[in-house]
């Protein structure tokens, strides 16, 4: 079983996400909450993964802040619309993952499964996103293997 945690704001989208990821076998809800629960009762969020169901301004900066006191926390950001940017600011707040607005139950589990697993599936032109977003940070300077 991977264990979960569930923060959303909208009760509705909270409990009906719930109720699915149990329904769905494989997963075990250890924790759901609002923003405010979430960020004042940190020491309850023990998962293997974090769900931010929550605006992606918002995920990214509750991401940050809980990484601060959850080191370890591998949160997957639900509802982020396709857009490369977009998925380099998650990856710079922390997020391991996201899902899209048009994802299925199913690929949600399959994003849960590969962050549990230290993996993480994105389009080529995310990673290429990605890379480029890397290749900005070390101001274009090349290593070779080996090199250090």
């Amino acid at each position: 079983m991977i264990s979960v945690a569930v923060v959303s704001d909208t009760v509705l989208h909270r409990a009906g996400l719930v109720r699915l990821l149990e329904a769905h076998g494989r997963i075990d809800i250890v924790f759901d909450a609002d923003v405010h629960s979430a960020m004042t009762e940190t020491y309850s969020i023990s998962s293997d993964v974090t769900l931010l169901d929550l605006p992606l301004r918002d995920a990214c900066s509750v991401c940050v802040q809980l990484r601060s006191v959850v080191p370890d926390l591998e949160a997957i950001a639900l509802g982020v619309p396709a857009n490369n940017d977009l998925a380099v600011t998650c990856a710079e707040a922390g997020i391991r993952g996201y899902v899209s607005l048009q994802a299925s139950l199913n690929e949600l589990v399959s994003m849960i499964e590969l962050v549990v697993r230290n993996e993480l599936a994105c389009s080529p032109a995310v990673a290429a996103g990605l890379m480029e977003r890397v290749g900005s940070l070390t101001g274009g300077h090349q290593t070779t293997p080996g090199q250090g």
